[in-house]
């Protein structure tokens, strides 16, 4: 067994995911910047796509920290990513709950896009947006 084996094995996966994760909680919570460990998460995140056999077997907690935690921007989106997790944990809040109030960067800036787009495309007569000099 090579060591990238023996370090992508599921026990020892979900034991260092679930690790990093308490840490960049932990960090994130008092304000630190936990560069390094979100490098190792995205490391792992990485090992999990490659065994997606394994990405049922982790807690509704992590699943919701692992969807959801890395698209966001701000600090108070990260800090309420972590609040809905405990929240899960504790069993206050479903999953599903959880998923309906989280913070979503990611699709404003999809809406965003798509309405600019849509301007762009409906701009075909010759009149955009760009000044002419």
């Amino acid at each position: 067994m090579t060591s990238i084996e023996c370090f992508a094995s599921a026990p020892t996966l979900f034991q260092r995911t679930s690790a990093l994760i308490w840490t960049i909680d932990a960090l994130v919570s008092v304000g630190d910047n936990p560069l390094l460990f979100r490098y190792q998460y995205a490391i792992m995140m990485v090992l999990l796509e490659k065994r997606p056999e394994l990405k049922g077997m982790v807690s509704p907690g992590d699943q919701f920290f692992m969807d959801f935690f890395m698209k966001q921007r701000a600090r108070s989106g990260k800090l309420r990513v972590l609040e809905l997790r405990k929240g899960i944990m504790a069993g206050t809040i479903s999953a599903d709950a959880a998923k309906a109030v989280v913070p979503r960067p990611d699709l404003s800036r999809r809406r965003i896009q798509e309405k600019y787009l849509r301007q762009g495309m409906g701009a075909g007569d010759g009149e955009g947006s760009t000044p002419v000099a």
